[in-house]
């Protein structure tokens, strides 16, 4: 029976190593005779480890402050967009302005081409044409036109001035007879009355 030289534990005799310890045993008996353990080693004093935290819990911060909202003021439009709706409504205006031009030299023109003649009296004071005839001077036919009639008083001041509107169509070159109508009331102290057409409309 033998002894471990280190621990003293009870071995069979043919071990290596201790099967308590580990130790290699250097010295061995056959016998019953007990070996005496060899004085335990000191420990060696060994410096503190930090403690490092548990990899599962993170490290304690003060919680970040909340993000607050700010309204941003709307971003003003493009210099280039401003221009393009400026020139945009350049344009347009000055497209009616050139049709609404274009349209009045038309009809000016038209209606310089007219000739109108007749008679005037007084009928109870409404002033009264008879045979009165339109003339279309004019390449385009006419629907209608406005015959202005001015009536002066005898040192040739403009008294008054009526409107009255002749239906037609009238062809180019067609003379249009009237029968006998009446265009308004008659100023007082009227010597001199004078109608012409002063716009037309084309007909479609």
């Amino acid at each position: 029976m033998a002894f471990c030289s280190n621990c003293g534990a009870q071995l069979e005799g043919t071990e290596r190593f201790c099967v308590r310890c580990g130790v290699e045993q250097t010295t061995k008996t056959g016998g019953a005779a007990a070996a005496t353990p060899s004085a335990a080693t000191p420990p060696v004093a060994m410096p503190p480890q930090p403690v490092q935290p548990f990899a599962g819990v993170p490290p304690q911060h003060p919680p970040a402050p909340l993000p607050i909202p700010i309204m941003m003021p709307p971003p003003a439009p493009a210099k280039g967009s401003s221009l393009k709706w400026i020139v945009m409504v350049i344009v347009v205006v000055a497209g009616g302005f050139y049709y609404n031009h274009s349209r009045h030299h038309q009809h000016q023109a038209l209606a310089q081409a007219q000739q109108f003649i007749g008679n005037w009296d007084n009928v109870n004071g409404i002033v009264q044409i008879s045979q009165g005839q339109w003339r279309n001077g004019s390449d385009v036919a006419i629907q209608s036109a406005t015959l202005e009639c001015k009536q002066f008083a005898q040192n040739g001041q403009t008294i008054s001035s009526l409107d009255t509107k002749l239906n037609g169509p009238a062809q180019p070159g067609q003379t249009v007879i009237f029968s006998p109508f009446q265009v308004g009331q008659m100023a007082q102290g009227v010597s001199k009355l004078q109608c012409n057409v002063v716009d037309v409309n084309p007909a479609q």
